[in-house]
């Protein structure tokens, strides 16, 4: 494996952590279901990275309050 497949497999589980984390918090997944979710949900953002389906550039003034 090359280090840019490694760095972006860790990006896939750290954020599929997060999401599943929030669908325990909704209860929408049962807690004892976290790592098979985690795995199923990095899995998909991972391939998504792999034909690269990225999302479009991140505007800040999106999340700034207008004067």
């Amino acid at each position: 494996m090359t280090k840019d497949y490694e760095e972006k497999k860790e990006w896939c589980d750290n954020v599929a952590e997060l999401i599943v984390d929030e669908m325990i918090h909704a209860e929408l997944v049962k807690k004892e279901n976290f790592e098979e979710a985690v795995a199923v949900a990095a899995e998909e953002i991972f391939a998504r990275l792999i034909v690269n389906d990225y999302p479009p550039p991140f505007n800040p003034k999106l999340i700034t309050k207008k004067s």
